[in-house]
């Protein structure tokens, strides 16, 4: 009896050494034709390995690194650290997905063009007409199925622009996340640009959310503070237009209301 648990103990230990040491390119073949994406230039193990580049029609990531903790699995979660290079930005971040269609984020660092970030979030009508670099710093963010629960951090928007008949600057924006009872708090503050620009939202888990913002043209003889200004048909085109914005993530229910401010 001692020799057959000797002899399963070193089976064990050695099928636990095979699957430590499974190549990445041997476990992507298995699954290669169930998966949306295409990876090249893989390397390493399934726990620590790298890509060359993984694509998924048109979006593309390239150097990507990962390393999973094995042990992690025992709780019914995958957990792993990621770095990769997306077209002239990077991004990095743990990421813990359970079985249950749950992703918990810790310590994502993101910065890309925005034009580059509307194509990967599927606004690609607007990326003709945004300039400017987006910077994504979140402590964390926990998302259950496709509801975005909470999210700790904040959201730049460096050298903003809009490009409607020629490009009027927004300066710096910055949109900080807070937690929140129901859901997460945002608040919004601008450095420079043709227009003063500030506000709060709300946003409850079920992807419905309130704007409160207040805009004004830091000058108002600007004539691209008074292009915009046409454009967006702000009810105090000589002072301060208070802007209540309400709908939901999927893009439904949305509703403007402006008043003097």
């Amino acid at each position: 009896m001692r020799w057959i648990g000797l002899t399963l103990i070193g089976i064990v230990a050695y099928l636990g050494f095979l699957v430590a040491h499974l190549p990445a390119a041997a476990a992507y073949g298995w699954v290669e034709d169930q998966l949306p994406a295409r990876a090249y230039g893989l390397d390493g193990t399934i726990w620590d390995g790298r890509a060359a580049a993984i694509v998924d029609g048109p979006r593309r990531v390239d150097d990507v690194a990962w390393r999973i903790r094995p042990w992690s699995l025992l709780t019914g979660t995958l957990s792993t650290s990621l770095e990769a290079h997306i077209p002239d930005g990077r991004i990095s971040g743990r990421f813990d997905i359970g079985i249950n269609n749950t992703l918990r984020v810790r310590d994502l660092r993101l910065n890309a063009p925005v034009d580059t970030l509307l194509g990967w979030a599927g606004r690609g009508a607007m990326t003709s007409t945004a300039a400017g670099r987006g910077e994504v710093l979140l402590r964390s963010a926990y998302v259950d199925g496709p509801r975005l629960m909470s999210a700790d951090g904040i959201i730049n928007w460096n050298n903003a622009a809009i490009t409607f008949g020629g490009e009027i600057p927004l300066g710096n924006m910055a949109l900080r996340l807070q937690p929140a009872d129901q859901g997460i708090r945002g608040e919004l503050v601008t450095q420079g640009g043709v227009m003063d620009i500030s506000g709060t939202m709300q946003l409850d888990p079920s992807g419905t959310f309130q704007i409160r913002g207040r805009i004004a043209a830091r000058d108002p003889d600007n004539a691209q503070a008074q292009r915009l200004i046409s454009m967006l048909q702000l009810a105090n085109p000589d002072g301060v237009t208070e802007v209540t914005i309400t709908g939901n993530l999927d893009g439904s229910g949305m509703r403007v209301r402006q008043r003097s401010g």
